[in-house]
């Protein structure tokens, strides 16, 4: 998925604030307002958004999530996990976020070294106007993956440790967005809406599909394009990222696989719940995820390891026997804050965006399986890797 600067010149959707989280607390926000349950208290931001309720008439194609991380107090930085509701759905089965300092997915531009931000997907409005004007654009379906949203967003807030309102910064959302009128997808519709996808699959089948509207695009089916939640016309096209810590210890010597899957040899301990199972066991069943982003943090000082994927069983990249080397002092891989994923003084403020994924080399989940390992040269402690994946997934039914 290519790096968007320039989404936050588009309107903000969605602007929430977080300001207190009891430890174990979870709270979703109100479309307008405040909302207090259980000491969690969460707000839309003053002086941002009215509400963020999609007016009558109108529909929102959000493009990009922008976090800002809670900070108790110096050198305190809480777990935090951020999902996504479009409408009354939840995307935690393809947006599972961590919003936490050390492993932020979508930390601020400006903070962010080569200010590199991942976006959920192309504007709609700009691809189509393209193919109106004639351009060819090959597997539209795979790149306007950003969330059409007809009702409203809003989203999920979940804290182990939580913090007060004594926090230096408590958590702050942002998602932006192109904002449509009836008459602009009107517009849209007159464009060519070419669903056809074609994908090469190394060491596996091509992957080839149709993404249909089921019908004339207007408002009303809106919600049918890419990361909709009305697609029914036999394939489901939708923009994933998860995240997922050792959840388990590591055994030295030996690869530690980040998933529940024993078909892909992962198991139940290793990562904490199935929305941060990063392993696709795709073999049979006509899914396909072209993986686009891939992160490893390392936050255990001095840790020594070499990280990859496994592709049914073939290590890669494939000139290796266990992997790419990384260490928690050099580490190509690694996202989030750099003062605490190693790649940088302690002191600093500056971010890493998540790492392109062609960095391993080429592949594809297709009618195979496909996950992420490590394999430490000593023991490492649960919870002190995490790995981060990103792409887009092309499901069935």
């Amino acid at each position: 998925m290519a790096a968007w600067t320039d989404y936050t010149s588009r309107s903000v959707l969605l602007d929430v604030t977080a300001t207190v989280m009891a430890a174990g607390g979870s709270i979703q926000s109100p479309t307008s307002g405040s909302s207090t349950i259980s000491g969690n208290t969460i707000e839309v931001t003053p002086n941002s958004v009215l509400s963020t309720a999609v007016p009558q008439g109108y529909a929102w194609d959000a493009l990009l999530v922008e976090i800002t991380s809670p900070v108790q107090s110096a050198g305190v930085y809480p777990d935090c996990i951020v999902e996504i509701y479009n409408g009354t759905t939840l995307l935690s089965d393809f947006l599972y976020i961590d919003g936490s300092f050390g492993g932020n997915m979508f930390p601020r531009a400006k903070l962010t070294r080569g200010q590199r931000q991942i976006a959920l997907g192309f504007s709609t409005k700009d691809l189509l106007a393209m193919a109106f004007a004639g351009r060819s654009i090959k597997n539209l379906p795979l790149k306007i993956t950003g969330l059409k949203v007809t009702s409203g967003l809003t989203i999920r807030v979940t804290s182990v440790a939580g913090w007060t309102s004594a926090a230096l910064v408590p958590l702050r959302v942002k998602i932006y967005g192109d904002v449509l009128t009836a008459s602009d997808i009107d517009l849209l519709a007159t464009a060519p809406y070419n669903g056809e996808i074609k994908q090469s699959v190394p060491g596996a089948p091509d992957f080839s599909a149709f993404h249909s509207l089921g019908g004339p695009l207007s408002l009303k089916t809106w919600g049918a394009l890419p990361g909709g939640n009305a697609q029914n016309g036999g394939i489901k096209v939708n923009r994933r990222m998860t995240f997922a810590y050792n959840a388990s210890p590591t055994v030295g010597g030996a690869q530690f696989i980040f998933s529940q899957n024993n078909a892909i040899q992962g198991a139940n301990a290793n990562v904490a719940t199935p929305q941060n199972d990063l392993g696709d066991a795709f073999k049979g069943t006509g899914n396909f995820f072209a993986w686009d982003e891939l992160g490893v943090n390392l936050y255990a000082a001095a840790t020594v390891a070499n990280f990859g994927l496994k592709v049914d069983g073939t290590v890669v990249p494939q000139d290796t026997s266990n992997g790419t080397p990384i260490s928690s002092g050099y580490d190509n891989f690694a996202f989030g804050a750099v003062a605490l994923n190693g790649q940088g003084p302690s002191t600093s403020s500056d971010y890493d965006g998540i790492p392109a994924a062609s960095q391993l080399g080429k592949f594809a989940s297709h009618d195979n399986g496909v996950v992420p390992f490590i394999v430490t040269t000593a023991a490492i402690a649960a919870n002190e890797i995490e790995v981060v994946k990103g792409g887009v997934l092309v499901s069935q039914g």
